[in-house]
């Protein structure tokens, strides 16, 4: 009999609006859902709208918070739905926790929650850290908020289940 180990996770939280600096602690380890999986992260990126929630608490957050979006790093755990990754898979992906209220979702952490829809393979060739800096950069090469490409939203021929993804999505084929 195999047992299982659940991993430890620490995150970086905001604890109240406009607080500095974040705060490491301890925080919940959540396994995936259907359509999920879970990455070691090995590298996240900033981005200016992680910042600007600290700063200026122009979004409505529930408090404690972890904040992060663009990660990359290694599956360690997948759903039973998900089909295109495996454990050990390298992958860059997108974080929704500040819009979805769930801050297992959030990259500021040691292991986060994606979706499979807004995850992405990363060739052995490409870092960590550029994987999740190019998810942001990608975002910064359109000049004007309206000129970016919106995620579409369409039904999965496979199941039926609404899917998202990122129009902006960049596989990693190098």
């Amino acid at each position: 009999m195999s047992t299982t180990t659940t991993p430890t996770n620490k995150a970086a939280w905001l604890v109240a609006e406009k607080v500095k600096p974040l705060e490491v602690k301890s925080a919940p380890y959540t396994a995936p859902g259907p359509h999920e999986l879970v990455v070691r992260n090995a590298a996240v990126a900033i981005n200016p709208l992680d910042w600007k929630l600290q700063d200026a608490a122009r979004y409505p957050l529930k408090y404690p918070a972890i904040l992060g979006q663009d990660v990359a790093g290694e599956i360690i755990e997948v759903g039973d739905a998900v089909t295109r990754f495996k454990v050990g898979d390298r992958v860059l992906g997108h974080g929704t926790g500040i819009f979805t209220g769930r801050n297992e979702e959030s990259g500021f952490q040691l292991y986060t929650v994606l979706g499979d829809n807004l995850t992405s393979p990363i060739p052995d060739s490409v870092s960590f850290e550029a994987a999740a800096w190019l998810i942001d950069r990608s975002m910064r090469s359109f000049p004007k908020e309206s000129s970016r490409p919106q995620p579409p939203v369409h039904k999965s021929e496979a199941d039926g289940r609404d899917c998202a993804g990122l129009g902006w999505r960049i596989e990693c084929r190098l």
